[in-house]
């Protein structure tokens, strides 16, 4: 089970992602905009009012505060759980070290980041969930909306579990992914730790295409439409 995980589950992970994310792309694409969808002119910079609303949900600032609050912690926290997973085992935790820390205070600041964006992300989550089971949300939320949180959940809490009670040495997980790329057999053990966060992580990846999770990109273009009104013409141009 460990060396399907590990050695076959990833190959297939990246097919599915890829040909479901091309899916969805190619669907939303494919769908007409007949009519004019804004009611004033367009702004002559459509593109800086979208890296605005992305990069600090603006409008959900301006309408429901604390469902912000909730919201913005947590996708920082998957945000920076993101970037500080690419960084951290692509330098193997020395990443600090290219700003003048020591490899030694670089591992530290790589762990005190890792588990901040840990805990901005499953105290978002929670935050999320919990909303989700209270008042008018719980009335229109339906079983996928309670399958992402959890999944999520699990995901961040194995990954907080084993940086602090089983922690993964980067160097192996690096010389596992470089092994991974370049097609070579994955003969050697890894700790049962990661093993199980990776296979979980696994599994977000491959429904991620198919969730409501891939809000962020469908927004992306349902924002670009609005604000240029005229749909795909004016998308492209983006």
């Amino acid at each position: 089970m460990k060396h399907f995980v590990v050695g076959v589950l990833p190959y297939l992970t990246f097919l599915i992602l890829v040909f479901g994310l091309i899916y969805r792309i190619r669907g939303w694409y494919a769908s007409k905009v007949k009519y004019q969808l804004n009611l004033f002119p367009v702004p002559d910079t459509p593109g800086g009012e979208i890296l605005k609303e992305i990069l600090f949900f603006k409008t959900l600032y301006r309408f429901e505060r604390p469902l912000w609050v909730m919201s913005y912690g947590f996708h920082l926290g998957i945000f920076l759980i993101v970037i500080g997973h690419i960084a951290g085992i692509a330098f193997a935790g020395h990443q600090f070290t290219l700003f003048g820390a020591t490899p030694e205070q670089s591992e530290k600041l790589s762990f005190a980041f890792g588990m901040l964006a840990g805990t901005l992300a499953f105290l978002g989550a929670l935050a999320l969930l919990l909303r989700r089971l209270s008042g008018q949300i719980k009335q229109v939320s339906d079983p996928w909306d309670y399958i992402d949180l959890l999944l999520i959940l699990v995901i961040v809490t194995t990954g907080n579990a084993m940086r602090t009670l089983a922690p993964v040495e980067l160097s192996t997980v690096k010389k596992y992914f470089a092994d991974l790329f370049s097609l070579r057999p994955i003969n050697y053990e890894l700790p049962d730790a990661f093993v199980l966060h990776y296979f979980f992580g696994q599994i977000l990846l491959m429904y991620l295409p198919f969730s409501k999770l891939l809000h962020l990109a469908g927004g992306l273009i349902n924002k670009a439409i609005t604000l240029t009104g005229d749909g795909k013409a004016k998308l492209l141009r983006l």
